[in-house]
């Protein structure tokens, strides 16, 4: 979701939830209707002060929010429906429906992975592996059965009316969990909504490996913030989405009080012509020299992952040759970051540097929009989960990059 919610933070002030029961939330939930659900909006919306809001729902979310809307028409000025449905008996046969929760329930393990390969059928082994693991960290087995009986037991269609919002209703052309004439169907029953079939199989918000992730971005964008620039197009990306990579050496201050003031500038200048020359080399730009680091921008996730290969690669040839050895811990997060006076800023900057901040002496770390980015190729990473960060309020989920058997890149 984080990849959606960038752009959007640029304009508004964007907040999530996650449904009671899930995710961070408190995990002793026993019961499953749409009051429950509803509450959880109005609690959120009452302690905040809101009195009119813009709401966002997806998947059976996107249910909750326009029975919200339906019950409250005073309080939403716009509704956004991703990829959702008001009447959940018509998602599937009835016989699959209750086969499904009672695998869910009798076995999250394979419920999961039966899940997953709904929710994304086009995604690899190890993305789909990946994610089936979320689900089963994300809620109990009881949790996730009762969730899904619960959204096949709905049925908003008479409360649609209702509706007083302008009302955006996006959905994905061939998406097997929630097939588009869901959508459809939804829309039609709003009085001023209006349906955007896109392209693409993925039920799940937009990701960043996915070609129509900037269609969906642009759509949501323009409705709900009126006269909003949309984000660059697909085919122009490279001119603004930018990946960042940070440096630092490790126990900087220690080399000077152990090899002395004249032997430690001169290993810190080898190591800064080291990275100087794997930046370039592999069509980065240095913006600034900060501190003991670099912080470098490239216009491919590839090219800065390479470059933080050779940078890991070089200086362990090096330390093969000196006594004063020098470690270096290395941050890689990819955004739209703002470009004013030959400098970048923003969040996506704060991110890559507080990604570096996290990373220990030769480790490589990069968020996981910089994996999405070059999935399919050969990188080998190792997940190293969800990091609070300073400063940064949603949780991101880190992958150490292995540069150790890199034996094919320069």
């Amino acid at each position: 979701m984080s990849f959606l919610f960038g752009p959007l933070t640029e304009h508004l002030t964007l907040i999530t939830y996650d449904k009671h029961g899930c995710g961070l939330s408190d995990r002793d939930r026993t019961v499953f209707t749409m009051e429950t659900e509803r509450y959880d909006v109005e609690a959120l919306a009452d302690h905040l002060g809101l009195d009119s809001f813009n709401l966002m729902g997806v998947s059976e979310g996107g249910t909750v929010a326009a029975d919200y809307a339906a019950t409250h028409p005073e309080r939403v000025d716009k509704l956004v429906l991703y990829s959702c449905t008001a009447y959940g008996a018509g998602l599937a046969p009835e016989a699959f429906r209750r086969s499904f929760v009672d695998i869910i329930r009798a076995s999250w393990g394979v419920g999961s992975k039966v899940m997953t390969n709904m929710l994304m059928p086009d995604a690899d082994a190890a993305q789909q592996a990946e994610f089936a693991r979320w689900q089963r960290e994300s809620a109990s087995a009881d949790v996730a059965a009762s969730t899904m009986e619960m959204l096949y037991g709905w049925d908003i269609r008479q409360e649609l009316p209702a509706i007083a919002a302008p009302t955006l209703v996006i959905h994905r052309r061939d998406s097997r969990a929630f097939p588009p004439e869901n959508g459809r169907a939804l829309a039609s029953g709003i009085p001023n909504a209006r349906a955007v079939i896109i392209d693409g199989t993925v039920h799940l918000p937009p990701q960043p490996d996915d070609p129509h992730t900037i269609d969906v971005i642009n759509e949501i964008l323009g409705f709900v913030v009126d006269g909003a620039t949309a984000i660059v197009p697909a085919a122009d990306r490279s001119a603004s989405i930018h990946t960042i990579v940070f440096t630092d050496i490790e126990g900087s201050t220690d080399l000077v009080e152990r090899y002395g003031d004249e032997d430690a500038r001169q290993a810190i200048r080898e190591h800064d012509e080291i990275l100087r020359v794997a930046v370039t080399s592999h069509g980065g730009t240095v913006i600034k020299w900060i501190g003991d680091g670099v912080m470098a921008t490239f216009t491919s996730a590839s090219g800065a992952l390479d470059a933080s290969i050779a940078m890991q690669n070089q200086l362990q040839t090096r330390a093969q040759d000196t006594h004063i050895p020098i470690h270096v811990r290395i941050g890689i997060h990819a955004g739209e970051p703002i470009e004013e006076d030959a400098d970048l800023h923003g969040t996506s900057i704060i991110r890559a540097s507080r990604i570096m901040s996290e990373a220990y002496g030769d480790q490589i770390l990069a968020s996981d929009i910089v994996r999405g980015l070059v999935t399919g190729k050969d990188y080998d990473f190792t997940n190293r989960g969800l990091h609070e960060l300073k400063g940064i309020q949603e949780p991101i989920h880190m992958y150490e990059l292995d540069w150790t058997t890199e034996t094919t890149r320069p």
